[in-house]
């Protein structure tokens, strides 16, 4: 963004960052409380059932794709799928629902770096002045945002509250 001139910046550029924020946010809270609830692997089973029903509904009226057309496009798809999509969101909603919805919108913050860590050592490509500048602010946030966490309370009267107010 800062090496962006404003008029690059327009209404629906906007608009896009404020839904991707909201469903971080939604992400964060919904399928916390849902692995809490069903556990991580069902919950995630469900929420990828319904956007699948939605994607094909999406897709039958531009035909068959290709990643069908090819077996080895449907291995590396399915690899794609397993390790690159499922396993992580089983994954997230698992210590969400253990940490928090805080925590896991805090820490899902850290995605892009790996993905220019992983691209930088796996793939070769580099990384812009600017790229570095804006993993290294997104590393110190997260590492002050967790270091600022304040502390779980520990003695009887706060426990028993706390018990009390998740239902337990």
């Amino acid at each position: 963004l800062p090496a962006a001139s404003l008029q690059d910046i327009d209404a629906l550029g906007l608009l896009y960052g404020l839904a991707a924020a909201a469903g971080v946010a939604g992400l964060s809270v919904f399928g916390g409380r849902a692995a809490a609830a069903v556990g991580a692997a069902r919950a995630n089973a469900m929420a990828f059932s319904l956007v699948g029903i939605c994607w094909i509904g999406v897709q039958v009226p531009q035909g068959v794709p290709a990643l069908t057309t090819e077996p080895r496009n449907l291995i590396w798809g399915a690899a794609v799928g397993v390790f690159g999509t499922i396993g992580p969101f089983v994954l997230f909603a698992w210590g969400t629902a253990r940490l928090g919805p805080e925590a896991g919108a805090v820490d899902i913050s850290l995605e892009p770096v790996f993905g220019a860590v992983i691209a930088w050592l796996w793939l070769g490509q580099s990384l812009t002045a600017m790229q570095a500048t804006g993993v290294a602010l997104v590393v110190v946030g997260v590492v002050c945002v967790e270091r600022d966490a304040s502390p779980p309370r520990t003695d009887r009267k706060s426990t028993r509250l706390n018990s009390s107010h998740l239902g337990i």
